[in-house]
């Protein structure tokens, strides 16, 4: 009788060791994904602001050259044109 509650013992234990073993493994895991995870976030989070950064500026330099090109544009235009008077004529 001894025998058998100590075998029937030593199984339950061998059953709770089994299970916690798992539960370790699992919790592990769990932990890896969640720091794998977080780590993908974060890196997301920076390619945004980058990208972010990167389109403000390039943005920026765009209007800049508009700019530009508008100044470049009305320094080359006659003040003939400018003013509304059309100067070409037709010769036959």
């Amino acid at each position: 009788m001894y025998l058998k509650a100590r075998t029937e013992n030593s199984g339950v234990s061998d059953e709770l060791d089994d299970a916690c073993r798992r539960g370790d493994k699992y919790e592990r895991l769990y932990k890896e994904q969640k720091m794998k995870a977080d780590q993908l976030e974060s890196s997301l989070t920076r390619s945004q602001d980058q990208e972010r950064k990167i389109y403000e500026r390039l943005r920026k330099e765009r209007k800049h050259q508009q700019k530009l090109w508008a100044d470049m544009i009305e320094a080359e235009t006659p003040m003939s044109l400018k003013s509304g008077k059309n100067v070409l004529t037709v010769e036959n």
